[in-house]
């Protein structure tokens, strides 16, 4: 929460954002983004996913290149990948409607593989914990074979004394999603 959103360097990037960011009194990053869910439309939560990417990225270059872009900076990059992002995936929307629809086999799509000759779904999964409490929580996205949002999965780990024992549990959590969903087929993708 801290550095995505409640640092002087982010919180000038939400300023210079033009959204309407809620101003909420908390330091969990699911409740924020709860409330931006309630806000904004699909194109502002799509503008706040390239804001978030990007603010990690200056985060990242900071701590490993030891160079802290401009909040400015940031905010540019943000728009232009979102635009890049836009006219891709338009283009691609635009190909996949003029070429001939394959129908999917029945038991292809109740496995909740993708018919044959499409790429497979792809599970991101990523680990939060917290050294002081002990705490640690589990995120997980769904996407389609072309990076097509399908479902989110976020829940609370209990307690766990090291950051690696979270990131293990929360692979096991993200797979244990995905079988109660019927997925069989899938590309799983973690840090």
């Amino acid at each position: 929460m801290h550095a995505l959103v409640l640092c002087d360097f982010t919180n000038n990037i939400w300023g210079q954002s033009n959204l309407s960011i809620p101003i909420i009194q908390t330091n969990n990053f699911h409740e924020w983004f709860g409330a931006i869910l309630d806000i904004l439309d699909t194109d502002g939560l799509m503008y706040v996913a390239a804001i978030l990417y990007h603010i990690w990225r200056a985060r990242n270059k900071a701590v490993w290149d030891a160079y802290l872009p401009r909040p400015k900076k940031v905010l540019m990059t943000a728009t232009s990948a979102l635009h890049a992002w836009r006219t891709v995936h338009h283009m691609a929307v635009q190909h996949a409607t003029s070429a001939p629809a394959e129908p999917p086999h029945a038991t292809t799509a109740q496995l909740g593989a993708p018919p044959p000759g499409l790429p497979p779904r792809r599970c991101y999964v990523d680990a939060n914990y917290h050294h002081p409490t002990n705490t640690a929580s589990v995120g997980a996205i769904l996407l389609d074979g072309n990076g097509g949002y399908i479902s989110a999965y976020a829940s609370s780990l209990p307690s766990y004394f090291s950051p690696l024992m979270a990131e293990a549990v929360a692979c096991k959590e993200a797979l244990s999603w995905l079988k109660n969903r019927g997925e069989h087929s899938i590309e799983l993708y973690t840090d």
